[in-house]
């Protein structure tokens, strides 16, 4: 797969140390798809089936409340990405490194170490915690980067959630205040959708109501998931 920035040696052997670790104690399932796909909502889908859910989101908002990583983006940045009282500005901060493809790089290399770190304790931990069972831990990787920062490669399954480009642009202008233009402005640092498609090994139609994708949602659990959980 061509990627819109190659992984660097280190993050190469990280990913295959996690992986290594991980073979036949775990089971992970990426969840990728365009902007406004409703990978979230699929995502905590799986959570009624006991899975454990990784989100990115809400990992890389703890990213930024580190003072390590603060601190590194005000060396980078300065104080026009933070709010007055010392929170990261998000939105400051966006509109710097999704117009220059450079200084989004160096966002990501200072903070995806911190994610994949994080990622990685997750997946130990559960590890750990169901080492007595007969049954292999469900792990959902809910990462808006999941092919781009090679974290597909520690995946048993990949979902991709798929949604027409006119609807996707419809829920982020109702729910998140962009315009088709801002949609197509952040989708540039990513891998096209149909690209993840077909890099996916089941694919999730939610262009419709949640009650198709539950359905499909449960298809995916018996008939890709549940033959794997079982120990060797």
């Amino acid at each position: 797969m061509k990627r819109h920035t190659p992984l660097s040696p280190a993050r190469l052997d990280k990913l295959q140390k996690i992986r290594d670790r991980i073979e036949n104690a775990a089971y992970l399932v990426g969840i990728s798809g365009g902007i406004g796909s409703g990978k979230s909502s699929v995502s905590a889908e799986f959570k009624r089936f006991g899975c454990i859910l990784f989100d990115g989101d809400e990992a890389a908002r703890q990213a930024f409340e580190d003072p390590e990583v603060q601190q590194a983006l005000k060396d980078r940045w300065g104080e026009r990405v933070f709010h007055p009282p010392g929170d990261i500005n998000r939105q400051a901060l966006a509109s710097i490194v999704f117009q220059d493809p450079e200084e989004l790089k160096i966002l990501e290399e200072l903070t995806h170490p911190w994610l994949l770190s994080r990622l990685e304790t997750t997946v130990l931990q559960a590890v750990d915690d169901s080492s007595t069972s007969t049954l292999l831990p469900v792990l959902i990787l809910d990462a808006a980067l999941l092919h781009e920062t090679g974290l597909d490669a520690l995946c048993d399954l990949l979902i991709h959630v798929d949604v027409a480009r006119e609807e996707r642009v419809r829920r982020v202008v109702e729910h998140r205040g962009w315009d088709a233009t801002e949609l197509e402005r952040r989708e540039l640092n990513q891998i096209p959708t149909e690209q993840k498609k077909q890099l996916a090994t089941v694919v999730i139609d939610n262009n419709g109501p949640p009650e198709g994708a539950q359905e499909e949602i449960q298809r995916i659990w018996e008939t890709f998931i549940t033959p794997k959980r079982k120990r060797h």
